[in-house]
């Protein structure tokens, strides 16, 4: 198996759950990849081969994967799932 940079990404955290993972970005927007059978990217719709922008309203410091979630600290200390 080969590993290569996703061109023209610039990510800066990754937190890695079940068949799905998130990054975020240098301004701290959340991307997820992988499987969304159960909403765990955050993001409506099936399941994403890409990194997707969750939204660029929020601006996380912090993001943690688990089973069939997703979770950030935002920069205004406020957590969502």
């Amino acid at each position: 198996r080969t590993e290569t940079a996703v061109a023209g990404s610039n990510y800066v955290a990754l937190a890695g759950g079940n068949l799905h993972a998130c990054v975020t970005d240098p301004d701290g927007h959340a991307h997820c990849a992988g499987t969304n059978v159960r909403s765990q990217l955050g993001i409506a719709g099936g399941n994403r081969n890409t990194f997707t922008l969750v939204t660029n309203a929020l601006a996380f410091d912090s993001l943690d994967a688990g089973l069939d979630r997703t979770c950030g600290i935002t920069s205004a200390h406020e957590l969502y799932c």
